[in-house]
């Protein structure tokens, strides 16, 4: 696709994100279905797919500036949507439809806010040059909360990549309106959690990953009752309070006292009445009470380390994770290391003939023949060269051999991670098979066992800029998978496949020059390998073809195969010599 590239002569990669009208047919009829769901399209980290679209632009004024309105009521039919497959499609049509219903739909949306605005005395624009989340947010929030009081909630999320809301309305409602702004543009967020990546709390505006321990410490909970989410903390009644004989607690709410005698709660947490400190009545281990201190967010609930009850004045203390008085001086204590866990570890390589269509026409035609290229217009240009993978190597090891030194024998043995006495070398070529690519993928997933559990890495060196960009239009058209694609442009970091039973393994390629940021004949100086050949010093690129893979030499190949023009001073001299 440009400068430089392997060989400084422009390249083209052409990664195929997913098949053709016919070649779906074809795998479909092969087995290779998939379960009919819309591919992820990421854009700047974000899933296009977990955001509701906001299409104004097309409708008639007013109602073509008001993408924040929309947003705001397409999210309130989400939030109220039956779970239903009539409910779904009908939300789709009205949220992505272009004919004259769904236009119809989206302009009375608008209109009908628009209208009652100012009965609850809101005087909200209708012609604006831009709606901003500082000036208009606040005012549909009032206006929801004088509507519909304590059931809608507007959050605003933006694309810097803060964690944090830009805005969020003061009081916890029973749905939350969770917004996007991109672009100076409104969507609606369908799931907050699908947007983070992991369990995300709107209340500490926060990702978490362990549902129990964040529930032990949310702002959301009250410390009396233990009642989380909408309503809670319990509000203080003016002129109410009440203590519990049995825990010691004073309530300020009749409901939270009456929900926490039905939940059981004060058989569980209990109060000092002489140092004041709520503590867990029952402890199995000083384990169990480092979670339970978590519980309320005024005091600590405290008890000694020999579990015979309360100490009054002894606290947990998660600087040296045990309990002493807060006075007291403590310590960091030394981390335990973590259970280590097997792992499958594939060292690979591709090797590629540069196929052009002008110049190499034969080959074009063979690699046509054999659905290994599309059939499409063939392109004019001399520089477009297709890179084909006719040769893969790739080392098998796993993390007991590595620890055992074993990863050197040529045979795995009885070695039940990697496999038992299998090779650890494998090499796929042109010369045997048909597609190489193809074979070792299918070694990688399936060969190894797909139901294996444990993880797999794939490593290769340069592979963010080369070898996995050529694997990854393989994973997709042939195998039905979609991969998770970490990347800043077109470097890749890693290639994910998450596991599924019964289909595929947990396999990570990752690229070694992230860690080792050598070229490859400079790693056996930089490592200290005993290797005579040098490592990878000079290769004949220009005569890696399929058609010279049985063709036997008297000695290297001609000079110009090894593009001598595209070397450095240095690098040309060495290579002359």
């Amino acid at each position: 696709m440009g400068r430089p590239s392997l060989y400084s002569q422009p390249i083209h990669i052409e990664i195929v994100m997913g098949p053709s009208h016919d070649e779906a047919i074809e795998l479909i009829k092969q087995g290779h279905g998939g379960m009919g769901r819309r591919s992820r399209e990421i854009q700047q980290g974000v899933d296009i797919n977990n955001l509701i679209p906001v299409l104004n632009e097309s409708l008639n004024p007013p109602a073509n500036v008001h993408c924040l309105l929309l947003a705001v009521q397409l999210k309130i039919n989400h939030v109220n949507l039956e779970k239903t497959t009539v409910a779904n499609k009908k939300f789709q049509r009205l949220v992505n439809g272009q004919n004259k219903t769904a236009k119809i739909g989206r302009t009375l949306l608008i209109k009908e806010m628009l209208q009652q605005m100012p009965r609850y005395g809101i005087r909200y624009p209708t012609y604006e040059a831009m709606y901003t989340v500082e000036e208009h947010v606040p005012l549909i929030q009032r206006f929801l909360d004088l509507r519909f009081p304590g059931k809608y909630r507007i959050s605003v999320f933006g694309e810097q990549g803060r964690i944090r809301p830009i805005w969020k309305g003061a009081e916890r409602a029973e749905h939350e309106i969770a917004l996007y702004l991109k672009g100076e543009h409104y969507y609606g967020i369908r799931n907050l959690n699908a947007l983070f990546g992991s369990y995300y709390c709107i209340d500490c505006e926060t990702p978490y990953t362990q549902k129990y321990a964040h529930r032990n410490k949310c702002i959301a909970k009250c410390p009396r009752c233990c009642g989380i989410g909408f309503g809670f903390p319990c509000k203080v009644i003016e002129g109410f309070s009440k203590k519990c004989l049995q825990c010691a607690n004073t309530f300020k709410n009749p409901d939270c006292f009456k929900r926490h005698k039905e939940k059981g709660i004060c058989k569980i947490y209990k109060r000092c009445e002489k140092c004041g400190h709520i503590y867990r009545a029952k402890k199995d281990s000083a384990d169990t009470q480092k979670s339970d201190s978590e519980s309320t967010d005024e005091s600590e609930l405290t008890a000694d380390t020999n579990n015979k009850g309360h100490v009054c004045f002894i606290h947990y203390c998660n600087l040296c994770r045990s309990f002493h008085k807060r006075e007291e001086r403590c310590y960091v204590q030394p981390l335990i290391p973590k259970k280590e866990h097997e792992y499958l570890l594939i060292v690979f390589d591709f090797e590629c003939e540069l196929i052009s269509p002008t110049r190499n026409e034969q080959e074009w035609k063979q690699l046509q023949n054999n659905a290994l290229m599309p059939l499409s217009a063939v392109p004019t240009d001399e520089n477009y060269q297709v890179h084909h993978v006719n040769c893969v190597s790739a080392l098998l090891m796993c993390s007991r051999c590595i620890r055992n030194d074993n990863w050197k024998n040529e045979r795995t043995g009885l070695c039940k991670t990697c496999g038992m006495n299998m090779p650890r070398m494998r090499t796929w070529t042109a010369a045997d098979f048909l597609n190489p690519l193809r074979e070792f993928l299918e070694w990688l997933i399936n060969g190894l066992g797909k139901e294996r559990s444990w993880k797999t890495y794939a490593i290769s060196h340069y592979g963010g800029r080369y070898d996995m960009h050529l694997l990854l239009g393989e994973l997709i058209k042939h195998f039905g998978i979609e991969p998770k694609i970490t990347r800043t442009g077109n470097k890749l970091y890693e290639v994910l496949i998450k596991r599924q039973r019964r289909r595929f393994p947990y396999i990570s390629f990752r690229d070694s020059f992230n860690w080792t940021m050598l070229k490859l004949e400079q790693l056996p100086k930089a490592l200290a390998l005993e290797i005579d050949e040098g490592g990878k010093s000079f290769f004949p690129h220009g005569w890696n073809f399929n058609k010279n893979m049985n063709v036997r030499l008297d000695g290297l190949p001609d000079q110009h195969n090894y593009y001598p023009d595209s070397m450095g001073k240095e690098r040309r001299k060495k290579f002359e010599e």
